[in-house]
C-alpha cells in the first residue's frame, strides 16, 4: 500500500503526473498496423506469403503485372504522417507503388496503398522489400518483404522419326 510522506501541493502534483506517465494516460504514441488480405503484416516480415499478400505468386509470362492493396492503420489517435516510402533488396525494380496511401492518415484511421509486381522478361524468383517511413515514434520505420515469380511456360516439342510424330 502506498503512503505519502508529504502532504504539500507540489509533492502530489510531481505524483500525479508520475503516475499518468507510467499508467499510460494522456502519452499517445502513434503506432502503424498494414494488413494485406485483412490480415496483419508484422514489421520487419522477411517471409512472403500468399494469406497476406505479400507474395504475387506464380505469374505466367505475358499475363501482365498483378496488383496487390494493402491498409495502412493508425492505432492512436495522434495523426499519423506517412514521410515516404523506399522499395529495396535483390530486386526493387519489379515491385512499385502505384497507388500511393495518403500523405497523412488521422487518428485511428486508415488508408489503402497498392503494390504492383513487374514481371521479368527472364523466369524466376524476384522479391523486395518494402519500407515505409512515418512520423510514428513507435515503428516509423516499417518495412516487410514481397516476392512474385515468373513461369515461363513449357515448350512444345514434338518428336518425331521417319516421318512419323513419336506420342508423349
Amino acid at each position: 500500500m502506498f503512503t505519502p510522506r508529504s502532504t504539500s501541493r507540489l509533492s502530489w502534483n510531481l505524483l500525479a503526473i508520475v503516475l499518468t506517465l507510467s499508467l499510460g494516460g494522456p502519452v499517445n504514441a502513434q503506432l502503424i498496423q498494414i494488413r494485406g488480405n485483412d490480415r496483419v503484416i508484422s514489421n520487419g516480415d522477411t517471409t512472403p506469403s500468399g494469406d497476406d499478400h505479400t507474395s504475387f505468386g506464380q505469374v505466367l509470362a505475358d499475363s501482365g503485372p498483378v496488383d496487390r492493396e494493402f491498409t495502412i492503420r493508425n492505432l492512436s489517435s495522434t495523426p499519423l504522417q506517412i514521410l515516404f516510402f523506399q522499395h529495396t533488396g535483390q530486386h526493387p525494380g519489379n515491385f512499385t507503388v502505384i497507388a500511393p496511401p495518403d500523405p497523412t492518415i488521422p487518428g485511428n484511421g486508415n488508408s489503402s496503398m497498392t503494390i504492383r509486381f513487374l514481371p521479368p522478361a527472364a523466369s524466376g524468383l524476384r522479391t523486395a522489400t518494402i519500407r515505409l517511413v512515418s512520423s510514428s515514434v513507435v515503428n516509423g520505420d516499417f518495412r516487410f518483404d514481397v516476392a512474385g515469380e515468373l513461369i515461363l511456360p513449357s515448350p512444345n516439342i514434338v518428336i518425331s522419326g521417319n516421318g512419323v510424330v513419336i506420342p508423349d
